[in-house]
């Protein structure tokens, strides 16, 4: 196994060679993130205390009687009757009664039917499996549905499903965070982010509603200016009398001539108050 992480050898201000940046933050954050993830497939695949306990530290037969002794690791013993002395030493057929004969060492013997080995097979059905015979004979066995549970799986599949686990209660609580933020940012109701009820897409919205009437009306109200100065405008008359050479002009209220003295041009002016 490969390490997870490679050390950064921080260094202390003023040293900009380690900076307290989003490189080396997302670095340790991935490593974490494997670690946690080897934690979990180790705590899957370990050996327990109590399975360890029972495991065998030595044993020793007894020749002659050929009994086992077995000590366990956590000092417990047990023993084992292999009944050595009692294995047969001669077998033979016994045609009157149709029986096998053992024959032991103490000359001791048994006698065994034929019969005995002939019997109807049984099946038993299990929690998991469901056992089922036909009319013919033939045997068939169906793993029950909802039935399988951690001690049936395969041990690095089992821990594969712990980390994928993991990561989904991770994701969920990241997206759950993200669905906050975002509706923050669409509507500001959230309490999560400060000033958020003033810098959100609805507020912005009725912000840009209310000055588009405010246009609106700006519009109308230059319209209405723009309509009195032509109004004035239309009904300017302008004239020279040629016995005194003075200029005239009649206008409604609102309208100024004046002459530009540098230019000698006949200026006019609406005047809108």
């Amino acid at each position: 196994m490969q390490k997870a992480y490679v050390r950064i050898n921080w260094e202390n201000f003023p040293s900009e060679e380690t900076a307290l940046n989003e490189t080396n933050l997302n670095r340790m954050d991935a490593a974490i993130d494997e670690i946690d993830n080897r934690v979990i497939t180790l705590d899957t695949i370990k050996l327990s205390v109590a399975e360890a306990s029972g495991l065998i530290a030595s044993w020793d037969i007894d020749d002659e009687t050929g009994v086992i002794t077995i000590v366990h690791k956590d000092g417990t013993t047990e023993t084992k009757n292999t009944n050595i002395n009692k294995i047969a030493v001669n077998v033979h057929y016994d045609r009157a009664t149709q029986a096998l004969v053992l024959e032991y060492p103490d000359g001791t013997s048994d006698s065994v039917s034929l019969s005995d080995f002939i019997t109807n097979t049984e099946f038993i059905n299990s929690p998991t499996i469901a056992i089922s015979a036909n009319n013919e004979g033939v045997v068939s066995a169906q793993v029950r549905e909802n039935s399988i549970g951690d001690a049936h799986l395969r041990t690095n599949y089992l821990a594969d499903i712990r980390v994928s686990e993991a990561n989904a209660l991770a994701s969920q609580a990241e997206a759950e965070a993200n669905a906050i933020n975002s509706r923050s940012w669409a509507v500001g109701d959230t309490q999560s982010r400060q000033g958020e009820a003033e810098n959100n897409a609805k507020y912005y919205c009725e912000t840009a509603a209310g000055e588009a009437l405010l246009a609106t009306e700006a519009k109308a109200d230059a319209q209405d200016l723009v309509d009195a100065a032509i109004a004035r405008l239309t009904g300017l008359r302008v004239w020279v009398d040629f016995e005194d050479g003075n200029l005239y002009y009649e206008a409604e209220s609102g309208v100024a001539l004046r002459v530009d003295e540098t230019t000698g041009n006949l200026m006019y002016e609406v005047l809108t108050i």
